[in-house]
């Protein structure tokens, strides 16, 4: 599961992302005015978590962290991978041998059969 940082959630934090992000953008992503980001932008506002996490997701910082998940989570299912192949192989090669086996019959199998 990918989680934001925790130390995210401030108005700084706010302030850089509008920064990054461009008003309208901002205004647009979070469906509220830009009278309402302008007063969570000023100095000491109280600016809703949710709001910073949102705009989180679509800095460079978040997207990042998604990219650095998603490379983590292919090389992981490529290892898997390799060694399901690898298993399916020996089983394969095993089953084949099995299959050449030939019928003898088993040790305890009567010796006449009518």
């Amino acid at each position: 599961m990918i989680t934001a940082p925790r130390y995210i959630g401030g108005a700084h934090d706010f302030d850089v992302m509008c920064g990054q992000l461009g008003m309208q953008c901002v205004t647009t992503l979070l469906e509220v005015s830009p009278a309402t980001v302008r007063r969570w932008r000023q100095e000491n506002a109280k600016v809703p978590r949710a709001a910073v996490l949102a705009l989180f997701w679509e800095t460079h910082w978040g997207r990042a962290i998604v990219d650095s998940h998603n490379a983590y989570e292919r090389q992981l299912l490529h290892r898997q991978i390799i060694g399901l192949k690898k298993e399916n192989a020996r089983l394969r090669a095993l089953s084949e041998k099995l299959m050449y086996t030939g019928d003898f019959g088993a040790a305890n199998e009567p010796i006449l059969r009518f």
